[in-house]
């Protein structure tokens, strides 16, 4: 343990709330509540990572359906998919 018990970690972790965000939109278009249940994090947590990744242009907002429920309003990552 740190000596400094009260500072807090740094961002960027492997566990990092954005990163797995990011990391499960880049398999496929999928709704708000549909990252939820796929990444296991809080709702909160979730809220925070997509208007962190929508504000630095790693998500699209709105892109259509959700390939897990078929809702409208599904995000995906910015950047090209890998082909299949």
């Amino acid at each position: 343990m740190a000596i400094y018990g009260r500072l807090r970690g740094t961002a960027g972790g492997a566990d990092d709330p954005t990163d797995v965000v990011e990391s499960v939109l880049e398999s496929a278009p999928l709704c708000m509540d549909c990252v939820v249940v796929k990444t296991g994090l809080p709702p909160n947590d979730v809220v925070v990572a997509l208007k962190v990744l929508l504000r630095t242009h790693a998500v699209d907002g709105n892109v259509g359906m959700c390939d897990s429920c078929g809702r409208p309003g599904a995000l995906e990552t910015s950047r090209p998919r890998a082909a299949d």
